[in-house]
């Protein structure tokens, strides 16, 4: 879990700091310009066509437009178009040829700094702002694994003691904890993605490029996603509290029967449709994929479900509860040992699903220990 979230954050990191490296090279360019007459003496589209190793090519198009100006008693010459990238489409590269005829008079923005250093039109690429913005799917996992990594736990907890010797199991993740890499995700996502957008629209000038207008909403709409599971599981936490699951073991054995009971509190009066808790076993193996490379796998390799309730009504004095019983059978394997690293590996949980007609779906998972 460490390396990923190393690997999703520095990948972000490197990406979004040469975008931002770009975009302020690009704006102190454009700003620092002025204006100057001068002359075209070259124009041609310069086209440039790369081969990769896979026999794909891929072909750039240049406007190559040399022009001459003068500041002061000195004459310069250049042929940037544009403040940072030369490259662009073929019908904008043809566009700009087109525009700049040999001998026409044009307007140069050059460096008052470094008066060689000059460009045609003052356009702002979007470019650098779509790299930083493509860099952030990388950063929002990154984060994501990086909030979720308190509750993601590799070794199951043992039952803790209650009263009447009865045992209390640990969920998974509680309703605080699932929302909680939704919420960061969520925060950098539209926190980065507001400051980058607000940046190219506030400085480029009318009408934008094509790009910016169709890849800001398209990143914004994809940004739904983990605000749309944050507001999920936040509608849970106003509804109801963290189910409580006990169990009359400390231990799970292989084809020994335990009992098991389930209360869950909630804030408010709610119409539980149906409460159903289901015993899993879980496989974990490699196998081979149709094109021969080895890929892991997550089946279930044993599975039963029991409906504890149906059509009843949870308040804040009337909390659901259910029990019922579970029996590991005889013919399924017990659960893999931590220090085993070998596949396929077997692990078992209990799992409770409620559904309101009002409400999302809850859902807590309580891994377990089987032994033989």
């Amino acid at each position: 879990m460490r390396y990923a979230i190393a690997m999703f954050t520095a990948a972000a990191a490197l990406f979004i700091a040469i975008g931002a490296n770009v975009v302020l090279d690009q704006q102190h360019k454009i700003d620092a310009a002025r204006p100057v007459p001068g002359v075209v003496s070259f124009a041609e589209v310069r086209e440039n066509t790369i081969t990769d190793t896979k026999n794909r090519r891929t072909t750039t198009y240049r406007p190559i437009v040399r022009y001459h100006y003068s500041v002061g008693d000195a004459v310069f010459g250049n042929d940037h178009v544009f403040p940072i990238t030369q490259e662009t489409s073929a019908r904008r590269a043809k566009e700009v040829v087109e525009r700049h005829k040999v001998g026409t008079s044009v307007t140069v923005w050059y460096d008052p700094i470094r008066p060689s250093e000059a460009f045609l039109i003052r356009d702002w690429d979007f470019s650098p702002y779509l790299l930083i913005l493509c860099a952030m799917t990388f950063l929002a996992t990154g984060l994501g694994f990086w909030a979720a990594g308190p509750w993601r736990r590799r070794q199951v907890w043992p039952p803790k003691a209650a009263s009447g010797g009865w045992h209390q199991l640990t969920p998974r993740a509680n309703l605080a904890a699932a929302r909680r890499p939704w919420r960061a995700t969520s925060l950098a996502w539209f926190a980065i993605g507001g400051i980058v957008a607000g940046h190219y629209f506030v400085h480029a000038d009318r009408p934008y490029e094509l790009l910016a207008l169709i890849a800001v909403p398209l990143y914004f709409i994809l940004g739904l996603i983990p605000l749309v599971r944050f507001f999920h599981h936040r509608k849970l936490a106003r509804v109801m509290r963290d189910a409580i699951v006990t169990v009359n073991t400390d231990t799970f054995w292989i084809g020994k029967t335990f009992n098991l009971k389930f209360e869950q509190r909630y804030r408010k009066p709610t119409q539980i449709e149906l409460l159903r808790i289901g015993l899993i076993c879980e496989k974990l193996d490699r196998q081979k994929s149709p094109r021969g490379k080895a890929i892991t796998t997550r089946s279930e390799q044993f599975e039963t479900w029991e409906e504890a309730a149906a059509h009843t009504q949870a308040s804040p004095d009337h909390p659901l509860q259910a029990k019922t019983k579970f029996t590991p059978p005889k013919n399924q394997p017990p659960t893999t040992p931590e220090e085993q690293t070998g596949l396929p590996r077997f692990n078992w949980r209990l799992v409770v699903e409620i559904k309101t007609p009002r409400h999302p779906t809850y859902r807590a998972e309580y891994p377990i220990t089987v032994e033989s």
